[in-house]
């Protein structure tokens, strides 16, 4: 059957953003649930030990891979405003460039992080009696990062051009092999964490292979070609001129994360597998508002693009309202349920304890936070990366240490780790409001030789 692509720059708004964005948060969702299945899994038939191994990797993870796959922002931008503008060659050279990123970024990745993965955990503070398997989770989890970059970066290619529904058609194969061979490694075979990091780097390969051939037989003009793969200097600084604000962004806000998780680690194993199951389900939540923020992203580079100016002020009415509407109920549910959701990953009284009082003390901040990401998913796509990576450090990174470094030799209790993320999201939120009024960022705004696309 043949595939047509979501035309975000004509017909009605909303219905042309819900036909984009519904796959996209299928997609968001089904890759949380890709990362939870391993916790879930390995905390039901390995033991809380196993659970907190993974769960002390996590921010760690995030933080090395945060940086490339920011960088897959700027290629989203590009690939938008080009492939509207119909600049088939800029197009043909964004596209083999991200790949060059994905695959030897990812290689340069592997190498580093498996050399060093023993001392970043000792430098979190990780307990000894989780220490090993900590390790051979993460060196497993890194020796599968390129296919994850393939995925991420192509699957970006495909939602700029109006396409996101092959990601999560490749993300629903990826998802039930990732189950089967959890089950099958860890309930069957025993072999805990590293069983689990195994299962995903099986399923992420396959995810990334389909990326590869949909984009290879493609007869559209932002088909890629294997053999073509390779840096073009002028695309490439342009990519880093977006999407290096953004990459900076999101690793230094993983390393607030770490920062953190060797917080929380002071706490012993039954708060680190707590913590960790409050985060896979606080994973959704932002795995959804990555989905709003990237049609964000994606109507503002394809408007900007076709210089649809009143389009785009619709469009941010439009996506406030459905970002608005969706984490208000999302909230809710987390909220009454966080108990029920706890006891999915374990069973134990002190691990839900501590994962449901996580849950309760985020959840009401969440709109705000889906707010201001939106807004900056607008600004990202008129080429504005670097405001929004500045109000993102302030309330996301500096506030949250400062709170944590203050508050916490006052009062030693986890709920001050807890309290810093939805301080941070208001101070966030406040800054995202103020630029997005007053600052210099739509295209109406801007000169024409400020805008992205031209030469």
């Amino acid at each position: 059957m043949k595939r047509e692509n979501v035309d975000l720059t004509s017909g009605i708004i909303w219905k042309a953003l819900i036909s984009f964005t519904i796959p996209l948060l299928l997609s968001a969702l089904l890759q949380q649930f890709y990362n939870t299945v391993d916790l879930l899994i390995v905390g039901r038939f390995a033991g809380e030990a196993d659970m907190a191994a993974i769960g002390a990797t996590g921010p760690i993870v995030n933080m090395i891979i945060a940086l490339f796959i920011g960088l897959s922002t700027g290629v989203s931008v590009l690939v938008a405003q080009f492939y509207s503008a119909g600049r088939r060659i800029e197009l043909y050279q964004t596209v083999h460039t991200n790949f060059a990123l994905a695959i030897y970024g990812g290689l340069g990745l592997t190498v580093f992080t498996y050399i060093l993965t023993p001392l970043f955990l000792t430098w979190m503070k990780t307990p000894p009696e989780i220490l090993p398997q900590a390790i051979n989770y993460m060196r497993i989890t890194f020796i599968g990062i390129i296919p994850v970059m393939v995925y991420n970066m192509g699957s970006g290619v495909l939602r700029s051009v109006g396409d996101s529904i092959r990601p999560f058609y490749f993300l629903v194969v990826s998802a039930v092999l990732n189950i089967l061979l959890d089950l099958l490694f860890v309930a069957v075979w025993g072999m805990g964490a590293e069983g689990a990091a195994i299962a995903t780097a099986l399923a992420q390969a396959v995810s990334g292979v389909l990326i590869i051939l949909s984009l290879s037989k493609t007869t559209d003009i932002y088909r890629l070609n294997v053999k073509k793969i390779k840096f073009h200097k002028d695309i490439l600084m342009k990519i880093f001129g977006i999407g290096l604000p953004a990459g900076v962004q999101s690793a230094l806000i993983s390393f607030s994360n770490v920062i953190i998780q060797a917080q929380i680690n002071l706490f012993g194993a039954a708060a680190i597998a707590g913590f960790a199951a409050a985060g896979r389900i606080d994973g959704f939540v932002f795995t959804a508002l990555s989905a709003f923020g990237i049609a964000a992203t994606t109507f503002s580079g394809q408007n900007i693009g076709m210089g649809k100016v009143e389009r785009l002020k619709k469009g941010v009415l439009t996506s406030m309202i459905m970002v608005s509407s969706f984490m208000i109920l999302i909230s809710l549910i987390i909220a009454v349920f966080r108990i029920q959701l706890m006891s999915i990953f374990n069973g134990d009284p002190e691990v839900i304890r501590y994962g449901e009082r996580m849950l309760l003390i985020l959840s009401p901040t969440y709109v705000l936070v889906s707010i201001g990401e939106t807004l900056g998913g607008f600004i990202r796509g008129s080429g504005k990366s670097l405001p929004v990576m500045i109000i993102s450090l302030a309330g996301m990174l500096v506030v949250r240490l400062i709170w944590i470094f203050v508050a916490m030799p006052m009062y030693n209790s986890i709920d001050i780790i807890y309290f810093s993320y939805p301080i941070s999201w208001v101070v966030s939120f406040v800054l995202s409001v103020i630029y997005f009024k007053w600052g210099r960022w739509r295209p109406d705004e801007l000169s024409r030789s400020e805008n992205i696309i031209e030469n």
